[in-house]
């Protein structure tokens, strides 16, 4: 007889575990959520949840600590990456406004 596996969403699983979806997306790109716990065919992704809870209860806690530290590091450096373009952009503003001369 074969065990009949259950498939659900990025959002099922993010909404079990009580995370964000870019939570597991992040899981996902540090391979933290093993091949074999889900099915993935062009942007779609359906997941075994037995599988994945399985599967990061027994990931290796040092392992999964670096990789949560990489992700922040990467993210704080996307957003200060983000901000500073805004902030260059706000100052090309400033400097290409011409000054209004109040005395006319």
């Amino acid at each position: 007889m074969t065990q009949q596996v259950n498939l659900v969403d990025i959002d099922e699983v993010a909404k079990h575990l009580k995370v964000s979806v870019s939570t597991v997306r992040s899981w996902l790109r540090a391979n933290l959520i093993p091949e074999n716990t889900y099915i993935h065919v062009g942007k779609t992704y359906r997941f075994d949840l037995n599988g994945v809870v399985f599967a990061l209860l027994n990931t290796d806690l040092n392992e999964t600590n670096t990789v949560i530290e990489n992700i922040a590091v990467n993210t704080l450096a996307d957003e200060l990456a983000e901000d500073m373009k805004k902030r260059v952009k706000e100052e090309r503003n400033f400097f290409e406004t011409p000054e209004v001369d109040e005395d006319v």
